[in-house]
This record gives structure tokens, sequence and C-alpha cells, in this order.
């Protein structure tokens, strides 16, 4: 009887002692893990926040990640391009505006261009692309609204000329038979343009293959414009002062051989107008520095341009259809900046990255794990006491 109550004992002193031994070892185990959260906490703050740096660059690589997926988008968004280059009247007009807070945004730009010199070393590529649609888009961009808002009136003026055009249209039967010509294939052309917004929206989707075929389409055009320079050929006598002509519309149709003597002169500065139509487009590149005034220039091409719209009244009631969705493209330029505050929004997530490591330093602060686990070792040692 005494050796089972020694050995009862014994098994219960080494229970007790094993107990006391883990709970030992568990607190200090969780102190040495509190040290090791706080260490981390305060010194390795530097290193989560420059991790998180490093996350925020990985989101800017993410950023210009979805970068390239803009641009993927921006295929689409040139596929949109057609619709956005539909609305794009408000967008112009937003469109100086947007410039006017592009400056701001510069102004402010310092954090976005930190994003933004690298989507405007993209924003180069795509003005890159934008090169060859500013190409197109000097002729239907122009200032295009302006253009036929000016067009509107030189067609009021037109209608004054046409009015003593009777004369002109002595002449001006032949180009307009020359002009139905154009304007036959004028439908042929649209009829290919019908195909080519028909494939137009596809193919702005593959933009590339649509400014691929703009090419041709301007290669056509350079066969309309072959053509044109005929139309222009007695266009630039008629509109080759265009603007000027119609101005002066009723001398020059008084001394309308002259006129088209002085119009085969025109045509010689016209090829030197699109001579420097080219350099317009070589300023082009810089102009969209200088765009409006480039712009300027464009409407003085589209004065020039107004047979082509005389033709192209068609193309521009298309090229209105293509700058109407430009609401919808700045409308999705706004999406863009609406993403830009999601990218600022996960800037502030970034920064919330931030505070939410301070947080977690003033958690592990209010927590009082410690105190608890010590609470708990008293009611060992009173086991201990009652037990022995």
């Amino acid at each position: 009887m005494c050796s089972n109550a020694v050995t009862s004992l014994f098994s219960l002193i080494s229970r007790h002692l094993l107990v006391n031994i883990t709970i030992g070892q568990e607190v200090r185990g969780e102190r040495e893990r509190e040290r090791e959260r706080q260490r981390k906490c305060t010194e390795g703050k530097g290193e989560k926040t420059e991790g998180n740096r490093e996350k925020t660059e990985g989101n800017r690589e993410k950023t210009e990640g979805n970068g390239e997926k803009t641009e993927g988008n921006g295929e689409k968004t040139e596929g949109n391009g057609e619709k956005t280059e539909g609305n794009g009247e408000k967008t112009e007009g937003k469109g100086e505006k947007t410039e006017g807070k592009g400056e701001k945004t510069e102004g402010n730009g310092e954090k976005t261009e930190c994003k933004g010199e690298k989507t405007e070393g993209k924003g180069e590529k795509t003005e890159g692309n934008g090169e060859k649609t500013e190409g197109k888009g000097e002729k239907t961009e122009g200032n295009g609204e302006k253009t036929e808002g000016k067009g509107e009136k030189t067609e009021g003026k037109g209608e004054k000329t046409e009015g003593k055009a009777e004369k002109t249209e002595g002449k001006g039967e032949k180009t307009e038979g020359n002009r139905e010509k154009t304007e036959g294939k004028g439908e042929k052309t649209e009829g290919k343009g019908e195909k080519t917004e028909g494939k137009g929206e596809k193919t702005e989707g593959n933009g590339e293959k649509t400014e691929g075929k703009g090419e041709k389409t301007e290669g056509n055009g350079e066969k309309t414009e072959g053509k044109g320079e005929k139309t222009e050929g007695n266009g630039e006598k008629t509109e080759g002062k265009g603007e000027k002509t119609e101005g002066n519309g009723e001398k020059t149709e008084g001394n309308g051989e002259k006129t088209e003597g002085m119009g085969e002169k025109t045509e010689g500065n016209g090829e030197k107008t699109e001579g420097k139509g080219e350099k317009t487009e070589g300023n082009g590149e810089k102009t969209e520095g200088n765009g409006e005034k480039t712009e300027g220039k464009g409407e003085k091409t589209e004065g020039n341009g107004e047979k082509t719209e005389g033709n192209g009244e068609k193309t521009e009631g298309k090229g209105e259809k293509t700058e109407g969705n430009r609401e919808k493209t700045e409308g999705k330029g706004e999406k863009t900046e609406g993403n830009g505050e999601k990218t600022e929004g996960n800037g502030e997530k970034t920064e919330g990255m931030c505070v939410c490591s301070g947080d977690s330093v003033s958690h592990h602060k209010s927590r009082p794990p410690a105190v608890s686990r010590k609470s708990s070792t008293p009611h060992v040692l009173e086991s201990k006491h009652i037990l022995f």
C-alpha cells in the first residue's frame, strides 16, 4: 500500500512537473514569438513597407502590365476608336479642357508622371500609331468640327457662289462632270469605305491592319487625290484658293479664266501645300504638342479639302460617326482616369498597407496575451501548493 501511494505521488508529481515545464516552454515560446513580431513590426516595418514598395512597384508593373492591356484595349479603343472618333465634337471641346487639365495633371503629374512617363512612353507608342491615325486624323479630325463648322459656312458661301455659280457651273459642269466621276469613284471608295468601316469596327480591333488598309485607302486615296489633283486640278482652280477663292469668288468668277490661270499656279502651290501638308504632318508629330496650330493649318488644308469634303460630306458624315464615339472614348478616357483614381485608390490601398502594418504594431501592443498566460501560471502554482 505504501509503495502504491509512493508511486501514485511520484506519478502525480511527474505529471505536474511535465505540465509546468510544457506551460513554461509555451509561455517562453510565445514571448519569443511576440518579441519577433515586435521586431518585425518595428525593424521589419521598413522591410515591409519596402516590401510593400516593391509591391507597389510590382503594382506599377502591373499597371504598366495593365497599361499594355489598355493599349491592348487601346487597340480596342481604336476599335472603338471609330466610335471614339464618334462623339469627338464634345471631345475636342473637352480635349482643350483636358489639355487645360493636362497642364494641371502635369502640374500634379509628378505623381502621375511617375506612372505617366511610362504610360507616356507607351503613349508615344499610341501616338506612334497615333501618327498614322492622325495622319488620317489630320484629315478627318483636323479641327473637323470647326472645319465642318466652317465647312457649313463655306458651303453657306458655297451657296452664294453657286448662286453666282451659273457662270462657274458652265465650267462647273465640267468640274462637276469630273466630280461625278470622282463621286462615282467616291461612291466606290465609300463603298469600300463602308467595308473599311465594316472591317473598321473589327479592324480597329486589329487597327494596325486597318491602318494597313488605311494606307491602302490612302493608297486609293492617292488615286482619289491623284484624281483629286485633277478635281483639285480644277478644284484648286476654283477651290484652290478655296476659302479665299470663295471669298474672292465673285471676283474670281469674274476673272475666272485668270483664276484658273492662277489656279494652275495654285496647283503648283497646291503641291507645295500638300508638301506643307506633309510638313504639317511632319510637324504633326510635333504638332500634337502644338497640335491646335497644325489643325489651325489643318483647317486651311481642309479649306482646300472642301472638295474632298464635298465628296467628303459622306465621309465626314461617317466622320461625324467616327467622331461621335469619341465622347465614349473620352468617356472611357474618364474611365481610365477613373482607373487612374482607382490606381490612386490602389495607392491608398498601398498606403493602406502601410497603415495596416502600423495598425498591426498597435494591435500587437494592445494585445495582452502574455498577461493572460501569466494569469494562467499562478493557477498552476496554486495547483502545486494544493498537491504538495
